[in-house]
């Protein structure tokens, strides 16, 4: 091992020699020698443990870096006890207990890996560190593993500059040791693994809106935004309003989609204006967007706005043209019939890869089906609280918005038509717009309740659509099926502009015979559909009663 000869090393060694030439000739007097031998002695060794790259702890006390807990913070009892069990559960196996904490932006990731800390505590007797990457890329890994070094007493040398020698020089420093390491708003696998401890003893919890979990085996717990009880609780907790009425209150939560940063805004806009009727009377008004909290001027879809510049121009484009689809959830083809409608068409493929890609980045969430086959066909996708409104508005900027809805409208016509058996006409352009995958039909006639239920909104709009076209058959098999199962949630409004199109279709017409549904869907008002005849007697609204028509 090379020593480098320092200022220190230097005195050190000097003085043991003037020490040691005094005992052999005595030159001075015995209370000098003895002390100037100490000194000598220990500066030496100081000067060669530092100077063979060993350095001692700058602490004693264990590291204590605990993330803030606001003082508003309510429920999620179950999610915390689901990550407490898979960190016992890991660390039970002797492993590095690791838990990651994923959900869509400023849902509460970092609140809850606050309160996970603090309950883990006490079982890491070395300390608790945590450090925020920000969503950054690899250079911030570095800044991570340093700060981890100087607060457990190691400051980094100038030869551990590389994010391989700072990960080699933690691991060695935490070995044998129980650390807990919080780390927050990771973005990519790759710095996961540069960050996981080797050491079974340690645990680590990561807090992201992209799903890092899978790749490296571990549990994860997704958060969703919270039920109206515990959104009930934060509101009236910040607003301090005692004579806060229930219609108030409830009108608070719709508009808010019991999205978090909405509920503490319009809790603590609530406490500084004049209480929650307030807040309910100028949210019914209609000045204030959804994205927005009266009394406030924070803007709840900031973290939204964050990823989004972080997409190409291609997946902008895709996120802002989702938020016309008036079902709750989608699959990706619909992409296809939206993009040709503004004239850039794109391939099934493409689709898929595209939702995959925002949902990664925390724009959408998919969700599972209770049906196999249906999910196995068609993986379902849903917008994060807020998030609809975000794209909403950035595709009010570009103007491309009748064109991609009534192309979605013919679309999804056209293949509610196709499960029916129903005939219509097809435009040309329509031929890309259908589903690619096979026996995509089959699927859904398996499943036919799950699809209306999942599809209402769209097929409510595709029977409307029909009524406009001409398409009686259409109209009425899909006016049928809307009134049999009705999905959640639906309007008053829809359903019964669906059902007026199908009686207009059928009045208008000169129908000799009502529509038979290919599905085994009975007559409300009867078992056997009526019986041909050359004059139908039916119902035309506005017309006041009953009207032959023939």
């Amino acid at each position: 091992m090379r020593i480098r000869l320092s200022p220190g090393l230097l005195t050190g060694m000097i003085a043991l020699l003037i020490a040691s030439v005094n005992m052999l000739i005595d030159v001075m007097p015995p209370q000098y020698g003895w002390p100037l031998f100490a000194v000598g002695f220990v500066t030496t060794a100081v000067s060669l443990r530092l100077a063979s790259g060993s350095r001692w702890p700058l602490r004693r006390q264990p590291p204590r870096e605990l993330p803030e807990l606001p003082d508003a913070f309510r429920g999620r009892d179950r999610e915390l006890a689901e990550m407490i069990a898979a960190h016992d559960h890991w660390d039970r196996k002797r492993a590095p207990a690791t838990v990651f904490i994923q959900g869509p932006p400023r849902i509460g990731k970092a609140v809850m890996a606050a309160r996970l800390a603090r309950r883990l505590a006490g079982k890491y007797a070395d300390g608790v560190l945590h450090f925020d990457l920000k969503y950054a890329g690899e250079r911030v890994v570095a800044d991570a593993l340093r700060h981890f070094l100087t607060q457990l007493g190691w400051p980094p040398g100038p030869e551990e500059f590389t994010v391989d020698t700072l990960q080699a020089a933690l691991r060695k420093r935490i070995r044998g040791r129980r650390i807990l390491f919080v780390v927050l708003r990771a973005r990519q696998v790759g710095q996961v693994q540069k960050l996981l401890p080797n050491e079974p003893g340690c645990g680590l919890v990561v807090t992201s809106r992209a799903v890092l979990a899978p790749s490296l085996q571990r549990p994860q717990i997704r958060l969703e935004e919270p039920d109206a009880v515990t959104s009930a609780e934060i509101v009236l907790a910040l607003a301090n309003d005692v004579a806060a009425d229930a219609d108030s209150l409830a009108v608070v939560l719709e508009r808010t989609r019991r999205y978090p940063p909405a509920l503490v805004e319009a809790g603590q806009s609530a406490f500084a204006q004049n209480g929650l009727g307030w807040v309910a009377a100028t949210y019914g008004n209609g000045s204030y967007e959804t994205t927005t909290v009266p009394g406030s001027v924070a803007d709840l879809t900031e973290g939204y706005q964050e990823e989004y510049l972080r997409l190409n121009d291609e997946e902008r484009h895709a996120y802002e043209l989702l938020s016309l689809v008036p079902a709750q959830t989608f699959v990706p083809w619909v992409l296809r019939p939206l993009s040709a409608g503004v004239g850039r068409p794109i391939e099934h493929v493409t689709a898929t890869l595209t939702l995959s890609n925002l949902a990664a980045a925390g724009l959408l969430i998919a969700i599972d089906s209770a049906d196999a086959g249906i999910r196995k066909c068609f993986p379902r996708y849903r917008f994060p609280p807020l998030a609809r409104q975000h794209a909403a508005r950035r595709l009010e900027a570009r103007g491309e918005v009748e064109g991609a809805r009534r192309a979605l409208r013919h679309a999804v016509l056209l293949a509610a038509c196709e499960v029916m058996g129903i005939q219509v006409e097809r435009p040309p352009e329509a031929v890309g717009w259908m589903p690619q995958e096979e026996g995509w039909q089959d699927g859904i006639k398996a499943s036919e309740s799950f699809w209306v239920r999942a599809e209402h909104a769209n097929l409510a709009e595709a029977a409307v659509l029909a009524g406009e076209l001409g398409e009686p058959d259409a109209c009425a098999g899909l006016a049928i099926r809307l009134g049999g199962i009705v999905g959640a949630p639906v309007t008053t409004r829809a359903m019964m502009a669906a059902l007026f199109a199908a009686a207009r279709a059928c009045a208008g017409s000169g129908r000799t015979r009502w529509p038979r549904p290919s599905s085994p869907t009975r007559w409300p008002w009867r078992s056997t559909p009526p019986r041909s005849s050359r004059r139908t007697t039916c119902w035309r609204p506005g017309y006041g009663g009953r009207r032959s028509c023939g």
